[in-house]
């Protein structure tokens, strides 16, 4: 069954995701910790901010940004992998919306459409303003997955039910012409 349309649901992960953040974050741990031996401290991250130079402050500023950037650039790869497979090896299945999510900021607003396929997984897709106001919770929607990790998936925006045209011009009656 799915879940009710005002709870939120959570998105399954790949299960090579976990293992590659550990990795990162280990990654970090010891560029830290060598950071601080490079000190001869014997607490090494635990000194304060006071106590490093100027200069180290900066060699750890950007040690972070590498690694920041590695790890946003695999996450890039991965998420290109996966819609090349999908695109390659998805198999279409029927699934259904099972909620709706707004996320708002100061200067944007995100879209987010919640749907459950194969009668027990649950996957959420960001999608665009018109498909968030076309869905409706319990629509039937298309999702392709793959055969090997069905919890690899990807809802496709054209399964979405049309509800006419949304757009202001429709509303607008044709100009009035006088002769």
């Amino acid at each position: 069954m799915g879940a009710p349309a005002d709870q939120q649901t959570i998105s399954l992960q790949p299960t090579g995701t976990i293992r590659r953040r550990m990795i990162s974050y280990l990654i970090l741990f010891v560029l830290l910790v060598y950071a601080g031996l490079q000190h001869q401290h014997p607490a090494g991250l635990l000194k304060a901010v006071s106590e490093y130079s100027p200069e180290d402050l900066i060699v750890i500023g950007y040690w972070f940004a590498v690694l920041f950037l590695i790890g946003a650039a695999l996450r890039l790869i991965n998420r290109l992998r996966f819609a090349r497979q999908l695109d390659r090896a998805g198999v279409a299945v029927t699934g259904k919306i099972t909620g709706r999510r707004r996320v708002e900021a100061s200067y944007y607003s995100d879209f987010f459409l919640d749907y459950l396929y194969l009668d027990e997984l649950q996957g959420a897709a960001r999608v665009p303003p018109d498909s968030y106001h076309r869905a409706r919770t319990g629509d039937p929607v298309q999702v392709t997955i793959l055969n090997h990790n069905p919890h690899i998936s990807r809802l496709e925006l054209s399964s979405i039910p049309g509800r006419g045209d949304p757009s202001p011009a429709a509303a607008r009656p044709e100009p009035y012409d006088e002769d």
